[in-house]
């Protein structure tokens, strides 16, 4: 009897450790998509958020992505890629704070998500249950919202991809494209930029006429951004050092 009674306190004890050592595994964020419904508690939609392993995306005006571990109920983030976009002012508000550098989250009744940043910044999501077609992640979202195409492409063992073709029908995969690797050093963003560059340097050419002038223009913007880096969030530093790079790639005429 006191052997059965050992044995049995020996397997429930297992039982606990292993039991233990699964639910600290379990994420209860990952594999879910939450759609925007508030933010600072006002109503407010268009923005996802989706928890993957070990790493975060997001679609405000711009498609984020970030790596992260929980601690309790804390986020542990790395600094946020983003694309550059602009669109109306309080998404805009909402992504410019939105930074899970030391997040906490809290899941609610009702399929709902509050996130908190650690400035205070507060984010109520709702659990989104039917998947839009053809915007099944941040890649393809960021392809069609910059103007490219997006389709599902099987290579000849039948391993399905996922490729953007541009407006001048250059074919990128749609990660490498997200990352700004594809097309090669330049991307769709800095085109548009350099164009705006080209443009007002050839409207305002009595003010401009050499190379000297415009590229002490170029310099300033460049001091402008890397100065205001040192001012704000992770999001918008991670915007303003793309500016400076595309600014850095831009060749004087």
């Amino acid at each position: 009897m006191k052997k059965t009674l050992m044995a049995a306190g020996m397997l429930c004890a297992a039982s606990l450790a292993v039991s233990g050592i699964f639910a600290a595994e379990i994420n209860p964020l990952e594999a879910t998509e939450w759609e925007l419904t508030s933010f600072e508690g006002k109503a407010l939609t268009g923005a996802t958020v989706k928890f993957g392993t070990g790493k975060v995306f997001g679609s405000f005006c711009n498609s984020l992505s970030t790596t992260y571990s929980l601690s309790g109920d804390q986020i542990l983030a790395g600094p946020m890629a983003t694309t550059l976009m602009y669109c109306n002012t309080p998404l805009m508000d909402a992504e410019s704070k939105f930074d899970l550098s030391n997040a906490k989250y809290q899941l609610m009744t009702g399929n709902q998500l509050e996130l908190t940043t650690a400035s205070g910044s507060k984010y109520l999501w709702s659990k989104k249950t039917t998947p839009t077609v053809g915007m099944a992640n941040p890649a393809s979202v960021n392809c069609e919202k910059n103007g490219g195409k997006h389709e599902i492409v099987k290579d000849k063992n039948g391993n399905e991809s996922g490729v953007c073709t541009l407006s001048d029908g250059t074919k990128c995969d749609e990660w490498a494209y997200y990352r700004g690797e594809c097309p090669a050093k330049v991307t769709t963003q800095e085109q548009k930029i350099h164009k705006i560059l080209d443009d007002h340097f050839a409207k305002h050419a009595d003010k401009f006429p050499t190379a000297k002038e415009k590229t002490a223009v170029i310099e300033m913007l460049k001091t402008t951004f890397t100065n205001l880096m040192k001012e704000v969030n992770a999001t918008l530093k991670a915007q303003y050092q793309e500016m400076v790079t595309i600014l850095g790639n831009y060749k004087v005429k």
